[in-house]
């Protein structure tokens, strides 16, 4: 485990009460970090978000990227490095032999 510890994700409904209540002075910035044992990144970014509207109902969108329907040759790096000649990679691997892209099995005799 990391020294940063475990991912936690809070949901909305418990986002908007707490700004709510720190909004209303129910209760500190400080006291609500030590009570809910939030770092002050959150503390400090959930009532902005809440005073700009941001925070809904809805949970946010996932930050992981589906590849289903991805061709391989677009997930490739399109910047040209000094290691392939300064081509891209794409370009790269086109002049590689079609042949050789298959898996060889070595065979003993």
């Amino acid at each position: 485990m990391s020294s940063r510890g475990r991912y936690r994700c809070h949901a909305t409904e418990f986002k908007i009460q707490l700004c709510q209540c720190i909004a209303g002075g129910t209760i500190g910035r400080r006291d609500a970090q030590k009570k809910y044992t939030l770092p002050a990144n959150l503390i400090q970014r959930w009532p902005a978000q809440f005073e700009r509207g941001e925070l809904s109902g809805q949970e946010a969108k996932p930050k992981r990227l589906s590849l289903l329907g991805t061709k391989p040759r677009s997930l490739l790096n399109t910047r040209p490095g000094k290691t392939l000649g300064w081509r891209t990679a794409a370009e790269a691997l086109k002049e590689y032999p079609e042949s050789s892209q298959q898996a060889s099995v070595a065979t003993t005799g």
